[in-house]
């Protein structure tokens, strides 16, 4: 840099064990969305043994703002301003799944063994009703997969068909499970 300062970087490679899902009886179930950011439910032999969440009301609060003030930024005429702001949301949006998926995978080593399971939404944009075109479900899924990894916790992604009427105990599916967003199963 101009300080005369000289940076490098080095890129360090270690051996991982991770082992087999199906070494595993417990699942940390992970669902990821907008109006609930993350969800995490760890589910053992006996059932749900701890959740944690957390809202998406305010990471889409405030990305909503930072695009709001570049608009009106631009609209006024201020292109310093503009280019002052130019990447503050998607840097916002970097912070809050890296925050996010540390979360997820300290939760999973805290109850390890265990396999992260999450919906596999590649085809999301294409197959949705109304999708959410800047959602960051990509940014998330592989954030959460190279930090699981490095924590030896497997991952794995699943087919979302039937996901939200399926009994996380017993894997009986029933669309009369779900009202709303309560899920009761039946069997169980």
């Amino acid at each position: 840099d101009d300080n005369g300062t000289l940076w490098a970087h080095v890129s360090v490679s270690e051996s991982v064990k991770v082992y087999k899902p199906g070494d595993v009886n417990k699942v940390v179930g992970v669902d990821l969305g907008e109006r609930v950011f993350w969800a995490a439910a760890v589910v053992g032999s006996e059932g749900v043994e701890a959740v944690e969440m957390e809202s998406g009301r305010e990471f889409r609060h405030y990305r909503e703002q930072l695009e709001q003030r570049r608009k009106t930024l631009s609209e006024n005429g201020d292109l310093q301003g503009v280019r002052e702001t130019r990447g503050d949301r998607e840097r916002y949006t970097e912070q809050e799944t890296h925050t996010a998926t540390r979360r997820i995978v300290d939760l999973a080593a805290n109850n390890a063994p265990c396999v992260i399971r999450f919906e596999d939404l590649t085809d999301y944009r294409e197959t949705a009703a109304d999708p959410i075109h800047d959602w960051p479900h990509g940014m998330l899924t592989e954030q959460l997969a190279y930090k699981a990894t490095e924590a030896g916790l497997p991952v794995e992604a699943i087919d979302p068909a039937e996901t939200s009427i399926t009994c996380r105990k017993c894997d009986t599916t029933n669309p009369a499970f779900r009202s709303g967003s309560n899920f009761e199963c039946w069997d169980c």
